[in-house]
């Protein structure tokens, strides 16, 4: 099978190109170790416009799992049994809203605080 020079060139050039996209992944990925996907800025983007379905959907989606990890880890945060899950949402914009200077905090970080000052397990 014979192969044009500017086949053999188009190969060269996605096997670099492949090359590079994976060592650039595998050094960016050490550097999430640690790190939040999502700052209280962008949690708050979708948490504030309580009419739009798209950005609240990830809103509650996002408190839900902020929900059930820490379940199992928190022993600091207490939510009663009864709490629903607007509570969450509702006590989360709250704290977002009156406390703009920390949205460069992890948004996970965020959820748990705003639910410790409402719900702290006693002492």
């Amino acid at each position: 099978m014979i192969l044009s020079n500017t086949f053999r060139e188009a190969l060269r050039m996605i096997k670099i190109l492949l090359t590079l996209a994976l060592l650039i992944f595998s050094t960016t990925a050490s550097s999430w170790e640690g790190r939040a996907m999502i700052d209280g800025t962008q949690l708050w983007e979708m948490c504030e416009p309580e009419d739009d379905p798209i950005p609240a959907s990830f809103c509650y989606g996002y408190l839900l799992g902020v929900h059930d990890r820490g379940r199992y880890e928190s022993d600091e945060v207490c939510i009663p049994d009864g709490a629903t899950l607007n509570e969450s949402v509702d006590l989360t914009r709250n704290y977002l809203r009156d406390n703009p200077e920390l949205h460069h905090r992890a948004a996970d970080w965020l959820v748990v605080t705003s639910w410790y000052e409402e719900w702290p397990c006693p002492e």
